[in-house]
């Protein structure tokens, strides 16, 4: 008919050309996920969660961005004069 030759439709929507399309993730963004879900805990720390079709040099390269700023040092602002000695004394109580 003339709707279904000018207009393209999706037969198998399991199906896009000649691949099937899936619904997984790569390893990365499960891992990811995974590491995210559990709180941003260690991926070594998560063995009984990660899928066996994970590799093992994928979770040994894995990095999570938002772990690594998180460590880094903030030395965003540093003080432009010291403070008075009084407040650098320590009082001990006897």
């Amino acid at each position: 008919s003339w709707l279904s030759q000018s207009k393209r439709f999706v037969e198998e929507p399991t199906a896009v050309g000649s691949q099937v399309s899936t619904n997984y993730a790569n390893s990365g963004e499960q891992l990811q996920e995974i590491h995210e879900s559990f709180g941003h805990v260690a991926i070594s720390r998560l063995k009984q969660f990660i899928p066996t079709s994970i590799s093992q040099s994928d979770k040994d390269n894995f990095e999570c961005r938002a772990c690594v700023l998180s460590k880094q040092p903030s030395n965003h602002s540093r003080a432009s004069q010291q403070l008075p000695l009084d407040h650098s004394k320590r009082f001990i109580l006897t």
